[in-house]
């Protein structure tokens, strides 16, 4: 059993012991902390300049939509077309079915003009303006054109086989089902000359054509439409 004397010399050479244990870990935090300062202040912070990125972003933007102007032109005519074409077709579809002859004639009559108009209209734009100027911008698409030329031909002539049998139907009365017939492969025509257009004349306008062109281009579109 130790002494009193004894037991507090130990107790001191603990004491003195713990003193200095925590001295020197008080000393590394101070060291640490110092480093970490040191490093935090020779970094230089990355600046993102969101500004950039989003300035990158609408240029971008508006030049897509500018280089798709004519087709978006253009495509205020399909819609139409398409809303159009969609009343015909239900037309036919209760065409048998009709009791009024006169009324009846006469919505579809009235249809097939509208669409007529509006189809011409579209047509003419693009022979008369269009294509040209594709032609002025682009090689090798010569063939390609008169092509496109040729088969709005074959589209007139569906056309005009329709309008003389409705005109038919609404005097006589009679051949009501060549009607149908004929008014569905008009529709068929039309629907398929859309489908074209989207698959073959409008990645030319997008390949050939830069903003400023289709700009002009629609400028040339709208004025002819307007002295129609």
């Amino acid at each position: 059993m130790l002494s009193p004397f004894a037991s507090l010399r130990v107790n001191s050479a603990k004491h003195l012991a713990l003193l200095l244990l925590g001295g020197k870990i008080q000393s590394e935090i101070l060291r640490c902390a110092q480093n970490d300062s040191e490093e935090h202040r020779s970094v230089t912070p990355k600046v993102i300049n969101l500004f950039a990125t989003l300035e990158h972003h609408y240029k971008w933007r508006s030049f897509s939509l500018m280089t798709r102007f004519v087709t978006d032109y253009l495509g205020q005519g399909q819609q139409e077309l398409s809303q159009l074409l969609n009343e015909l077709q239900e037309e036919l579809q209760v065409l048998h079915l009709a009791r009024n002859l006169e009324s009846t004639a006469a919505r579809l009559r009235g249809l097939a003009k509208k669409i007529r108009l509006v189809l011409h209209t579209h047509i003419e734009q693009q022979e008369q303006i269009l294509y040209p100027a594709l032609e002025g911008h682009m090689q090798g698409i010569a063939a390609t054109l008169e092509r496109m030329r040729r088969e709005n031909e074959a589209g007139e002539d569906a056309e005009k086989a329709f309008f003389q049998c409705a005109e038919q139907w609404a005097k006589s009365g009679k051949n009501r089902q060549e009607v149908i017939k004929r008014g569905r492969n008009y529709v068929q025509w039309v629907r398929g000359h859309l489908l074209k257009e989207n698959g073959r004349l409008f990645p030319l306008v997008a390949r050939g054509l830069d903003p400023e062109t289709q700009q002009k281009v629609c400028r040339a579109m709208e004025e002819l439409t307007t002295d129609n």
